[in-house]
């Protein structure tokens, strides 16, 4: 059972960024680093996407704990593309694509995206 202080971390955005401005001290490689964390932490204490969100931003000399990371854009990615201009790409890869490259067309409704596609 985790402790009260376990639980008030996990739930603290600025306490894990705290944590993880401590490993991005160490001066090491980042997956090290996010090993080292995980063997500290426990492995589900943070995500590797978020231990990365953090140590790019110290990178880059932003150092502010209070960012919130909630009220950036979010970013599609390529499953997140109808099919229609998925295969439009598709074309690009040559004719018998389907048997070259394994992927599957999923079928979207396009009513479910918005119009900047």
């Amino acid at each position: 059972m985790a402790s009260k202080l376990d639980k008030a971390t996990r739930n603290d955005p600025k306490t894990r960024a705290t944590f993880i401005y401590y490993e991005f001290q160490s001066g090491k490689q980042i997956f090290e680093c996010f090993k080292k964390f995980c063997e500290r932490m426990g492995p589900d204490y943070v995500d590797y996407q978020e231990f990365e969100f953090w140590w790019q931003r110290f990178s880059a000399g932003k150092f502010d704990l209070d960012y919130d990371r909630s009220q950036e854009p979010k970013y599609r990615t390529i499953s997140d593309m109808p099919v229609n201009i998925f295969q439009k790409i598709c074309e690009n890869l040559g004719k018998n694509y389907q048997e070259d490259y394994r992927f599957t067309l999923r079928h979207v409704p396009l009513a479910t995206f918005n119009k900047d596609w």
